[in-house]
This record gives C-alpha cells, structure tokens and sequence, in this order.
C-alpha cells in the first residue's frame, strides 16, 4: 500500500523549482550561493502534510559532485539547525545575531539538501491533526516521499551519487531512510536513487547501549560520578530499562542535579543559558527534546528565520491554510513514538552485511548526550571483522595534530572520533568536520 502510494505520488511535485530560487536574503552575502527553498507536498489534499527543503547547490555547481541529505534529530528539531550552525555556509556565532561565512561549509565539496522532518518540525507543517503522530518508519516513508518528489523537480540530480547524513537522533532517521530508499529501488529498477553512503554523528542507534545508558559509565571516567554511585550502578547492572528504584533514582540523578550547569553535550564547553523568550529546559535523554536543547544557544538561528522579511525570501511567509509559520528549533507539536527495543540497529547490519552502502559513523568525544562509549558498544556488538586498526587521523598527512581516531570494519563500516569536542562535533571542529566529511564522499582513507 505504502508503494502504491509512493508510486502515484512520483512525478506529483507541488514546489516550482524556479520558484524556489532565493534570490536574496537579508543581511547575508549570497552572490555566490545558489540556494533553493521551498516544500514538497505528501499527497493531494488541502490539509496535507508538507516538507520544508533546502537546497544549497556546490559551489562551483558541479556537475559530478555528490547529493548530501543532511537531517537533523530530536526527534523533533530542524535541520535547519545543521545548516545554520553546522555545516552551511554561513552561520551564526554564538551569542550573535550576525550571520558569518562559512570557511568550512560542507557545499564546497557537496550539494547540500536539508529536510525540516518530520512534518510539523521548523518551517515544515502537518496540516491536518491526525497527521501529527510519527513513528521512526513513518517519518522514513515520508522523507522518501519528499525525495522522490526532489528528484521530480531537480532532474539533473537523477543518478546522482546521493549520501544520508545527520545526528543524534538522525542515527536513527539516517539508517531508516537508507533503508526505505534500497526498498524503493528494488521495486523501481528505472527510477533508482544511486545512494552511496550514510554518515551518522553522535547517533542513537542501539538504545541498550546508547545515550541514558551509556551516561553513568562517561560521567565516571570524567570524574563527574562518584565511585560508590557508579559501583552503585554496575552492581544493580542498571539500565534505562530497569525497573530497580535504584537504578531508577540513580537515572533522576543522572538526568538532573548531576548536570545541573554542566553542558550534557559538550562537559568541557560553558552551559549557555538563554533568557525568555528562549528559555531552556532539562529534558530526559530516551524521551523527546521539547523546545531549546539544555545548555545551547539559538538565539541567532531563531531570531532570524522569524524575520518577515527573511521568511518571504525563503518562500516560507505563510503555508497553505494561510497561517504565519513560527520556527522553532525543536518543537512539541508533533507526537513521536520511538521504538526503544529496535532503534535502528538491524538496519545496520543490514546495511554494513547485505548492501553496497558505505557507513561512517563519527562522534564528538566529549559528548554526555549520545556518547562515544555508546557507539563503541554498538559497533563491538556487530562482531565485525577489523579491516583497519584503530589509528589517529590528521586533516593533513603532514600535520602533527590529531584530529581524532579512526577504525574500519568489514571494509564497509568507518569509525571515526573528533577529538576534543561534543555532540555538535563539525559546529565546534568546523576544520576537523569537514575534513572527515571530504575523505569520506571521496573516499580517502583516515
């Protein structure tokens, strides 16, 4: 059912890709981007759901240079986050509302195309009240909607070498999107979409192993846990999951006081508290971020894209129902189901076992939220074959600093840390992100 949906919806595209061309924007030198924005549309009704995109084409507008899907997490936040902080290219400093170029943007060396997914999240809307509830395979078959409807309206891209990427919570969107687009191609062989590689930053994959459950154990070796709290944990062989009132009480702990003005994404950087209207609030890690992530400042981002001005050079002024879009980065309006007990874990065996699809997974190792001990775990668990011991990596060969380190596995699986920094690694390691980023497309070694 969902594949004849997907099939009568192929060619259906509601964004005028003329249309969608920004010509301008405010207070930002574009003269030499060529930025697109605008929606795509799930199905044909006048409360549908609709997928805000945006679309930086590479800088030279190459005709050989791959097509990068970047998500990001929450679940619930926009990726408008990854572009305006990240990886875009220009960004707001922090405690800035001035927006600076990007030395390092990831375009140069990318088309990059951003999905504010789910429906619901950022300049993205859901239209009707029963479209509002998600699951990680519904916002999978959704995202594959709005790519195809991409590729209806961006033909030069059909064929293209496409990479997924994304963080955190996109551990778990990245995988299953990869997934739902190998099934897509298996049933249309003239149609396929030529997806390459996934790339995974501080991600959720495995639940048993990471973000709560991995909290205790990095905050012990960080010498932020007492001992007898942690020998505390070990012995009750806590978990998320447990329903010990220790573990429980040891979880409150951990959740709460414990990080009370410590930055959860990053232990080493300062916790920047945000004043009303852009108020932080502490949110427990297996459940659903709601407004702004503790500890970080959007100030800039947020002030912004709720400019008038700014909104009508995105195409973004008012939706189809003919209400003011008010963008937030991370929202509460949508209702989403994660599933615990799968994550996407078979999915990546699946996709490392079975496919062609190459897989870097990368981690900020400074980073309490969705830790490097985490995604150790993980990949240890798959019982790979180690094809490239662990090693440093440099951004040049001739440099004497460490970006980081680096393992393969099975010839198909990447491991890659960025030394020294948190979950936003390629935001405060711009040089180290985009180098990892630029190996990886093109297929150098670490």
């Amino acid at each position: 059912m969902k594949l004849l949906t997907l099939l009568l919806l192929l060619g259906v595209a509601f964004s005028a890709r003329d249309a969608d061309l920004v010509t301008s924007l405010p207070d930002v030198d574009t003269k030499d981007l060529k930025i697109y924005s605008g929606y795509f549309k799930l199905f044909d009704a006048a409360d549908a759901k609709q997928i805000h995109y945006m679309l930086v084409k590479q800088a030279n507008d190459s005709a050989t240079a791959p097509l990068v899907l970047w998500l990001n997490g929450g679940p619930g936040c926009s990726s408008l986050d990854g572009m305006l902080y990240e990886n875009g290219p220009f960004y707001f400093e922090e405690d800035s509302l001035d927006a600076v170029l990007n030395e390092y943007s990831w375009h140069k060396h990318a088309h990059m195309l951003y999905f504010e997914a789910p429906a619901g999240v950022g300049f993205s809307v859901y239209g009707a009240e029963s479209n509002k509830n998600f699951t990680d395979e519904l916002t999978a078959h959704d995202n594959l909607i709005a790519l195809t409807s991409f590729f209806s309206n961006f033909t030069e891209f059909k064929g293209r070498d496409f990479y997924i990427s994304g963080e955190s919570y996109a551990g778990i969107y990245v995988p299953w999107l990869a997934k739902t687009v190998l099934d897509w191609n298996a049933k249309n062989e003239d149609n396929e979409i030529n997806l390459k590689g996934i790339l995974v930053g501080n991600g959720v994959v495995n639940w048993q192993y990471d973000a709560s459950n991995a909290l205790a154990e990095f905050a012990y070796q960080r010498g932020l846990l007492e001992e007898y709290v942690y020998e505390t944990y070990t012995e009750n062989d806590c978990s998320i999951f447990s329903e010990k009132e220790v573990c429980s009480d040891i979880f409150t702990f951990l959740e709460g006081d414990l990080f009370e003005n410590v930055n959860i994404y990053d232990v080493y950087r300062t916790c920047y508290y945000l004043q009303s209207p852009y108020k932080v609030n502490k949110v427990r890690f297996m459940k659903n971020l709601k407004l702004v992530p503790p500890c970080i400042d959007v100030k800039g981002a947020t002030v912004y894209l709720n400019r008038a001005d700014v909104k009508e050079a995105l195409h973004v002024s008012k939706t189809y129902i003919g209400s003011e879009i008010k963008w937030e980065i991370c929202t509460e309006n949508i209702n989403y189901s994660p599933d615990y007990e799968k994550g996407s874990y078979e999915i990546m065996k699946y996709l490392i076992n079975e496919t062609d699809v190459l897989v870097l997974a990368y981690s900020g190792d400074t980073d309490a939220s969705v830790s490097t001990i985490g995604t150790r775990k993980w990949i240890d668990s798959l019982d790979l074959e180690l094809t490239n011991p662990w090693r440093p990596w440099r951004i040049e060969e001739s440099s004497t600093n460490i970006a980081g380190f680096a393992a393969d596995y099975a010839d198909k699986l990447t491991f890659v840390t960025i030394r020294g920094t948190g979950h936003m690694s390629i935001q405060w390691k711009r040089a180290e992100g985009t180098a990892m980023f630029k190996k990886f497309i093109s297929g150098e070694d670490f």
